[in-house]
């Protein structure tokens, strides 16, 4: 029944994901949520191995998003080296003081940005106006954004194309290459936020894991993602996915009400 379930969460975290262009993690970190809560980790350790094996979970789906765009040549390198020190730094920020926090806080921090997130997607979406001559922002500047993108992502367990993405256009990249860009930058969020997981909490103990990293949730959920992004991917040029968006919207608002209230109660 484990098992099952990780094949699952996998399977609808790698089709919305390619559906709905967004990180996985927001799927899979409430799903492990509740999963990990029913199975056998301990709660007052419950979030920091939900958000440490969501983010591992991403490494192997993310990479293929990232070559795929490569081979496209989609993706501004330039900007993703100007951005790589402060990703580097900022994944692994992230990934410390989200270690340090209590259960009850990282509950209550993620329900909370659920909630934000359910709240974008019932908004109409508007995409800024490209430039023609993309100039990348000069590198400290660049650095910044991608030490601001990347602890916030490592610290809530996701890849960060939720604030890649936006904050690219927002500096008048091209939107198909601010989502190829975005996903190299996710790939080394989920590599640098992973191994700082991979070595902490060994105070936790928990049964097959190594670190924070729950092994045997991170290799299926990762292995079943990857297959099933694709699909999602062909879905969305195929069809209209604003009832989706929807329905996707009102889970999330849902759960992230809960979170938020059982962190409190």
């Amino acid at each position: 029944m484990e098992w099952t379930a990780y094949v699952v969460t996998g399977i609808i975290a790698g089709f919305l994901a390619g559906l709905l262009g967004i990180g996985g993690g927001v799927i899979v970190v409430p799903s492990l949520f509740f999963l990990f809560s029913y199975f056998h980790v301990v709660e007052a350790h419950l979030m920091h191995v939900v958000i440490a094996t969501s983010l591992a979970s991403m490494i192997f789906s993310s990479f293929s998003s990232m070559l795929a765009h490569h081979r496209k040549k989609a993706i501004h390198w330039g900007m993703a080296q100007k951005m790589l020190l402060g990703v580097a730094v900022g994944s692994c920020l992230g990934a410390f003081v989200a270690e340090q926090l209590s259960n009850e806080t990282l509950t209550f921090v993620f329900g909370g940005f659920l909630v934000l997130i359910s709240l974008k997607f019932f908004l109409p979406s508007r995409q800024p106006l490209a430039s023609i001559h993309f100039t990348p922002p000069k590198l400290p500047y660049a650095s910044l954004m991608g030490f601001a993108v990347s602890s916030i992502s490592a610290f809530l367990g996701i890849g960060g194309g939720l604030f890649t993405v936006p904050l690219l256009s927002s500096c008048k990249m091209r939107f198909t290459a601010a989502v190829a860009t975005s996903s190299a930058i996710s790939f080394f969020i989920t590599l640098f936020g992973s191994f700082i997981y991979f070595f902490l909490g060994p105070r936790y103990a928990q049964e097959a894991a190594w670190g924070l990293v729950y092994l045997p949730a991170f290799g299926v959920i990762g292995a079943f993602s990857f297959l099933a992004a694709p699909w999602g991917a062909k879905v969305a040029h195929k069809s209209d996915v604003r009832i989706t968006q929807r329905v996707f919207a009102a889970v999330l608002l849902a759960v992230g009400t809960y979170m938020v209230i059982k962190s409190i109660f």
